[in-house]
């Protein structure tokens, strides 16, 4: 039985203020083409870029190292690409040969996430016919010296050699035009490397993912408990703002004092307090429960407990949160064994060409799988159903995005998932991973329901990689 069971009474002045949101900073307009924002603003400014990119404040992060213009280097990267520059290869634009240390920046999209972050588009039109292009590897490379952009020397050529995930040798060369937006079709095809693990110390360097704990635990919270017999107990409604986290997932807690406590005495449940907060404790599952009233305080060391069948409600709670926790681990699990296998692929394939200019260059081939045609209604879940103009669908598997106007039909893969996203001057709308068949049909119409990012627009790459949790 319990000794004692008190309900302690506390009085609240809440005062509740209304924010409102102060003057919105002026965003970029939407493209109706590809529903892209514009951005007039290069890339990077010392990339000198012309890339309309849908986020202005997210780049794909560049890799960095220093060579000597007048010897030559062979630059390794931590994703096994490597970069051959001959010796007295780079020159100012004024056309003077560069002597002294020269810094390569390298950019590698190794997915169709990065594309579309770049806002790199994978059209490719050949005589008047629009294709897509999947892609084997795509890199960006650029040379400075003091924050100032340089060349390679007419008559000179470096080579790259680019990690590839993608077999097959049927893959062409293209180099990009941040002006035109568009792609060009080189002659030099690039080779296939296929290495056997350990013949290139750095062929298959590291490639893992950060732990995000985020991403493995749901939330942590204490395992219900039931009263101790003899114990007292304090009953007492905590605002919800007052709540910590852990607690506010249940209902109807009750908070027994802890044997080591000695300052709790039962006259104390007769006062009217005007203030309780709940504050977390050094010992493990318990918690200090203080209340005051002018001058005067008082605090108890207590731990949360349930009683009858706000106990069983407890518990099922508890182990619906343990539940996600262990899908979240089993996902995270999946997630370490696909970049392990990527690994596996990265230490055997690589794709070696020559360039004869700094840029962003693509291992392509024109996108040809088994597609449906679609006319999609791209709709906003967080507006009553309103319906977006124009959208990108993103295809992992094939290493493409395909945009979508708002007009006619656009074939989406028959038998891979994609991603569909959305942009308007303010918002960025996302469908994740999705199929063909997962979709509901009439006729060629088919309804796609994006949610709303609440942030806006995303500001840094790794909050896109988090979102879309890739």
């Amino acid at each position: 039985m319990i000794s004692s069971k008190n309900l302690f009474r506390y009085s609240l002045l809440m005062v509740l203020a209304a924010c409102q949101n102060g003057p919105q900073s002026e965003e970029p307009s939407t493209s109706q083409k590809t529903g892209i924002a514009k951005d007039s603003i290069p890339e990077q400014k010392e990339l000198a870029l012309i890339i309309e990119r849908p986020f202005p404040n997210v780049t794909v992060p560049a890799k960095r190292q220093a060579f000597k213009a007048e010897a030559g280097a062979t630059l390794k990267f931590e994703s096994g690409t490597r970069i051959i520059i001959p010796a007295n290869a780079i020159q100012d634009s004024d056309g003077q040969l560069i002597q002294g240390e020269v810094e390569i920046r390298l950019r590698e999209y190794k997915d169709p996430i990065d594309y579309f972050i770049a806002g790199i588009n994978m059209a490719y039109d050949s005589s008047g016919t629009q294709y897509s292009l999947e892609s084997a590897g795509m890199c960006e490379v650029r040379a400075f010296q003091n924050g100032k952009e340089l060349f390679l020397t007419e008559g000179e050529s470096m080579t790259i050699e680019l990690v590839s995930t993608a077999e097959g040798k049927n893959f062409n060369l293209y180099t990009y035009d941040t002006v035109s937006q568009g792609w060009t079709y080189l002659e030099n095809k690039p080779e296939l490397l296929e290495l056997n693990p350990g013949t290139d110390p750095n062929a298959g360097a590291r490639f893992e993912i950060e732990a995000d704990s985020s991403v493995v635990d749901v939330i942590s919270v204490p395992k219900p408990k039931k009263p101790s017999p003899g114990n007292d107990i304090i009953e007492v409604v905590i605002p919800e703002s007052q709540l910590l986290k852990e607690l506010k997932v249940f209902k109807n807690a009750k908070f027994e004092v802890d044997d080591q406590d000695t300052a709790y005495k039962p006259e104390y449940a007769q006062v009217e307090w005007d203030w309780v907060q709940l504050n977390r404790s050094p010992f493990d599952g318990k918690y200090f429960l203080k209340f005051s009233r002018f001058k005067e305080e008082r605090s108890f060391l207590v731990r949360p407990v349930f009683t009858g069948e706000d106990f069983n409600e407890a518990m099922r709670v508890y182990e619906d949160i343990q539940a996600q926790k262990e899908k979240r681990r089993q996902e995270w699990r999946r997630k370490q064994e696909r970049a392990a296998k990527i690994a596996e692929k990265r230490s055997r394939l690589m794709r070696s060409f020559r360039i004869q200019y700094f840029g962003v260059y693509n291992c392509d081939r024109i996108w040809n799988a088994p597609s449906v045609r679609v006319e999609p209604i791209m709709i906003n879940a967080a507006s009553s159903g309103d319906t977006l103009v124009s959208g990108s669908f993103v295809m992992m598997q094939s290493n493409s995005i395909i945009n979508y106007n708002g007009f006619g039909l656009v074939p989406l893969p028959k038998d891979q998932s994609f991603f569909v996203f959305s942009l308007d001057e303010n918002h960025f709308y996302y469908l994740k991973s999705t199929s063909v068949k997962e979709l509901k049909f009439q006729g060629a119409k088919t309804d796609m329901i994006l949610e709303q990012y609440s942030g806006g627009l995303p500001e840094s790459y790794a909050e896109v990689r988090q979102l879309l949790e890739i």
